[in-house]
Parts: structure tokens; sequence; C-alpha cells
């Protein structure tokens, strides 16, 4: 249960980092970032390997969704001093509770 959970947590970040690189490669060009995102999708990759393989996908999917939607908005605001309103965060909401409908049965 705890390397799921580890799992789970590793893919959320593999999922979500990607976009916040690619944002640190437009701001300043540097190639590492873009390396860093490739580096991402590896770990990603490696992350749903084990995760299918042990857990039900439709149960495990959708978590790690809704954690990198969460990673990402955090990121954002952290790391990029965005500023998010109520719309922002009413659309992170919905958009969490899309991904839980749309794999429940």
């Amino acid at each position: 249960m705890l390397t799921t959970i580890l799992w789970i947590l590793v893919g959320a970040a593999a999922t979500g980092s990607p976009a916040l690189f690619v944002k640190e490669y437009l701001k300043d060009k540097k190639v590492h970032w873009l390396l860093a995102s490739a580096l991402s999708y590896a770990v990603l990759l490696s992350a749903y390997l084990h995760l299918f393989a042990t857990e039900p996908i439709h149960v495990v999917y959708p978590i790690i969704k809704v954690v990198s939607i969460v990673l990402v908005v955090a990121g954002g605001i952290v790391l990029f001093r965005e500023q998010i309103g109520w719309k922002g965060v009413a659309g992170a909401a919905l958009a969490a509770v899309s991904i839980y409908l749309l794999s429940s049965e």
C-alpha cells in the first residue's frame, strides 16, 4: 500500500512537472529545462508501468490526474507567483470532480 501511494505521488509529480519545466524554458531559453521535461515523462512511464501492473487502472489513473492538477496549480503559485482567483480555484476543483466522475462506475 505504501509503495502504491509513493508511486501515485511520483506519477502525479511527473505528470505536472513537464508543464512547469516548459514554462521555465520559455522564460530563460535554457535547454536543460527541456531535458528535465523529457526526464519527467520517462519517470511517468515508470510510474505507469508499476501502477498499472499492480492496481486497477480506473482507480489509480484519476487519482494521479487529480493530484497532478493540485501540484501544477501550487507550482504556478509558488514558483511563478501566478495569481489565482475564485474562478481558477473553481476550475481546478471542477476539473478534479470531473475526472473523479468520469472514472467512477
